[in-house]
């Protein structure tokens, strides 16, 4: 079987990027809906929500 091309490689890391992508939004939400639930969110969750608003280019 022949090596992958470049492109292929490339198509690949975006697909896996996209995956990790799906995960990190998936879990934002999560937090938020806690949110929702419950007014305050434990140092953990709040550090885990702006690590994740940052990845996403959010600023608050």
């Amino acid at each position: 079987m022949p090596e992958p091309s470049e492109f292929e490689l490339i198509e690949q890391q975006l697909k896996d990027l996209e995956k990790k992508k799906q995960k990190l939004l998936t879990r934002k939400a999560a937090l938020l809906s806690q949110t929702s639930n419950q007014p305050s969110l434990n140092s953990r969750q709040k550090v885990e929500l702006w690590l994740l608003n940052k990845a996403h280019g959010i600023s608050e």
